[in-house]
């Protein structure tokens, strides 16, 4: 997203300005990255992000180290941008490791982005000082007043309790390359078993400092992690074992739990619609941009 009023982008690295923010390593946030900043090629500009999305930058994408620069929450830094003195600060985003939200403030104007975020009492501390906004750009993954999301914490009960009843059994969790972490996290200290993940997403554990909560052997485990799309394209109908399927994900609201084997839950890292509006009344914004 190119923000016009600071000419900076956000989340968007084709050619064309001189700052860069990256708010977190998913893969519809890195466009661009792969083409302009891996080590072989050149660099655009500077890169603003966070310590562990630096990690994953420096050692999976191969950007070279000198176009990144660390900011931290809570942290805030002057930068130059567009002519004119920008003072940013970062929040943590609630999202997956690393993640960010980012306060621009620059000419008395003020422009916050959030990124992809779940609001949490943190958020609603901290950021009701920094209101009235000039601009919002907020998430919008779900902007239906039917998507209303049970806390995180009540989620990963469900998760625990269903896990609980099902330790017999081969335990499945839907997963991204990066996210769901609390998940995995809730599920490693309650029952100090790894879980089994292939190599892409154990590269991601181990470069966040987590490697002891996976493992490479299937043997050492009846808990295993695959990404979303494993379940629709190659997970085997026909199993001679028994299994349970968790998956962890706001559209949880839309399905049915009607598919055998198969336990949804509305564990979701995005704010719902409800969330979404008590933020947009908390930091009242002049203008607001969907994202």
């Amino acid at each position: 997203m190119y923000l016009p009023q600071i000419d900076i982008k956000i989340d968007d690295f084709t050619p064309g300005t001189g700052v860069y923010f990256l708010t977190h390593f998913h893969g519809d946030h890195i466009r661009g990255l792969k083409t302009y900043w891996r080590s072989n090629l050149y660099g655009e500009g500077l890169i603003y992000t966070s310590r562990v999305t630096a990690r994953l930058l420096l050692h999976l994408v191969k950007v070279r180290p000198e176009f990144i620069r660390p900011v931290e929450p809570g942290q805030t830094l002057s930068i130059e941008s567009g002519g004119n003195k920008v003072d940013v600060k970062a929040f943590d985003a609630n999202h997956c490791p690393g993640a960010l939200m980012l306060l621009f403030q620059s000419e008395g104007k003020k422009i916050f982005y959030t990124g992809d975020f779940r609001l949490s009492h943190e958020m609603r501390k901290r950021l009701a000082q920094y209101a009235p906004l000039d601009w919002l750009y907020i998430d919008s993954t779900y902007t239906h007043p039917r998507y209303r999301f049970p806390p995180q914490e009540d989620a990963l009960t469900q998760i625990i309790e269903m896990v609980e009843r099902n330790l017999h059994r081969e335990i499945f969790f839907g997963v991204y390359t990066i996210g769901k972490n609390k998940v995995i996290e809730a599920v490693y200290e309650r029952f100090g078993r790894p879980i089994y993940m292939p190599r892409d997403k154990r590269r991601i554990y181990e470069t966040i400092g987590a490697s002891h909560m996976v493992t490479s052997e299937k043997e050492a485990t009846n808990f295993r992690a695959y990404s979303l799309g494993y379940f629709n394209r190659y997970f085997p109908m026909s199993r001679q074992r028994d299994f349970l399927v968790i998956i962890p994900t706001g559209w949880a609201v839309d399905y049915k739990n009607t598919r055998e084997g198969f336990f949804y839950v509305p564990y979701s890292e995005h704010s719902d619609y409800w969330e979404r509006k008590e933020f947009i009344e908390l930091l009242q914004p002049r203008e607001i941009i969907e994202i």
